[in-house]
């Protein structure tokens, strides 16, 4: 068994960075979730946070760089390069990428633990997640309800920023599957609110910064 730190694995991946500041700034959340956990059931630390660290690296795939390229950040003069770095990861790893980051979860030896919260959580799980008893999967399906684009939001700003922003090219907001995900979303916080100390509209940019610091040097035990 060896190991590998975020930043390692990011690097070794080319995550782009504005990628790499929503990966961590989602386990920040987490990790503040997890250090306030009193509830009676129990929880993996190590496991949420490897998989929120990893819960979006495959992401530049569905980049939209035409309408979002701002995203980038200091690297917007690179947008041919990052393209390229796009065009790869497709051609290496298919064009989903939920599926991608599993791929590159086994590739890198992340743990099958992991890999199967990984494989449960997230938006299209968000039900099961919801109604199950797995407490590391609503946390950490938790987690990336609270971080927006832009920062730490509170639940139910993140998830109305969701619904304008996909409002104009997602079937889902006319369907209204993205409002019953907020709705959803919700009553996921509800439940883990009555497992922690302190109150879930605490965790803001501030209060995740002694978490983003530790972070990039954050070991994965891998096989």
């Amino acid at each position: 068994m060896f190991s590998k730190t975020a930043s390692e694995l990011y690097r070794e991946y080319q995550v782009p960075p504005n990628l790499q500041e929503h990966l961590y700034k989602v386990a920040s959340v987490g990790l503040q979730v997890v250090n306030g956990w009193v509830g009676s059931k129990e929880i993996d630390k190590g496991i949420i946070t490897q998989v929120l660290l990893i819960h979006d690296i495959a992401n530049i795939i569905r980049f939209d760089f035409e309408n979002y390229s701002h995203f980038l950040q200091d690297d917007e003069e690179r947008l041919d390069y990052w393209k390229s770095i796009q065009k790869d990861f497709i051609r290496k790893y298919g064009s989903e990428e939920h599926a991608a980051t599993v791929k590159i979860a086994k590739e890198v030896g992340i743990s099958d633990k992991v890999i199967y919260v990984f494989k449960n959580i997230g938006s299209r799980n968000l039900v099961r997640v919801l109604k199950g008893y797995d407490w590391n999967r609503k946390i950490c399906n938790y987690a990336d309800c609270r971080v927006a684009p832009y920062g730490v939001a509170a639940t139910a700003e993140r998830l109305d920023d969701v619904i304008r922003r996909y409002r104009k090219r997602d079937r889902r907001v006319a369907s209204g599957e993205l409002k019953q995900m907020k709705q959803d979303c919700l009553e996921l916080e509800k439940q883990i609110q009555s497992s922690v100390n302190f109150n879930l509209n605490e965790i803001t940019d501030d209060s995740i910064v002694k978490y983003l610091r530790t972070l990039p040097v954050y070991r994965f035990q891998l096989k």
